[in-house]
């Protein structure tokens, strides 16, 4: 690296009792002064990068580099037809986090699935990258009976050992109970537009009781705004009755 800088060169003169005091970084200027620029250079580093051996590359390899693991989890695994499954899969460990990708996923056709939202976190501790990267997937099994969401194999090439190694996920069993037909046009079941989009957070519509509101109400109709009109007059008056008082009592 080569940077040029400008820096300061002092003037040489004899030394007085004015030295200390104009050596104060205001003074130091090109009136008190000249500055000159210079080149600055850092030392070569040679940094040898080696390939990828193409022997023993899985098939499912996308280039991540370093030691990772892979973790799974469901929010259930009994359900309903129609209704939403949150499925996530967490890969962290040590490496280049932005290069790590998760492979295509074998969802069942009975199973609809929305575009993952994915997370990335990143931290750089005593000269070495970790963190991790959450994949999150809405599920809505649209048929009834067992589903079975397969083991997921990651993976990744160790340095330190020069070869490739697979992270492998845990399988879910997922129970599909059927839906009444007597309840069909009162189904909770999510459709799309009852998700919200997921590259924001995924969030479902809210079933609960709301808090409701009479719109349009007038402010008079208000407890507060009485009350506090209320307090007001009182101060008010009460302050004029007092100025009155005061100059009455000193006529």
């Amino acid at each position: 690296m080569i940077i040029d800088c400008e820096v300061m060169v002092p003037r040489q003169r004899r030394r007085s009792l004015f030295d200390d005091f104009f050596d104060d970084s205001f003074f130091r200027d090109s009136f008190f002064g000249s500055t000159r620029v210079i080149t600055v250079a850092s030392g070569q580093i040679r940094v040898n990068v080696k390939p990828l051996p193409e022997e023993g590359k899985p098939s499912n390899f996308s280039g991540a580099v370093g030691k990772y693991s892979i973790q799974s989890s469901i929010d259930t695994l009994v359900t309903t037809q129609d209704q939403a499954l949150t499925l996530k899969y967490k890969i962290s460990g040590m490496g280049n986090i932005n290069a790590v990708k998760l492979p295509e996923l074998d969802f069942p056709k009975s199973v609809e699935v929305f575009e993952p939202k994915i997370e990335r976190k990143i931290n750089n501790k005593k000269n070495k990258i970790q963190g991790s990267v959450i994949y999150e997937y809405v599920l809505i099994p649209r048929r009834a009976g067992d589903i079975t969401i397969p083991a997921l194999s990651f993976s990744y090439f160790d340095p330190s050992q020069e070869k490739y190694r697979i992270a492998m996920s845990k399988a879910f069993n997922i129970k599909v109970h059927h839906q009444e037909k007597l309840f069909a046009s009162q189904s909770l079941g999510q459709r799309k537009e009852e998700i919200s989009l997921l590259g924001e957070d995924i969030r479902f519509i809210s079933r609960e009781n709301p808090e409701w509101y009479r719109a349009n109400l007038s402010i008079f109709s208000e407890a507060w705004f009485w009350i506090t009109n209320t307090f007001t007059l009182i101060i008010v008056f009460g302050a004029v009755g007092f100025r009155w008082w005061t100059e009455k009592m000193e006529t």
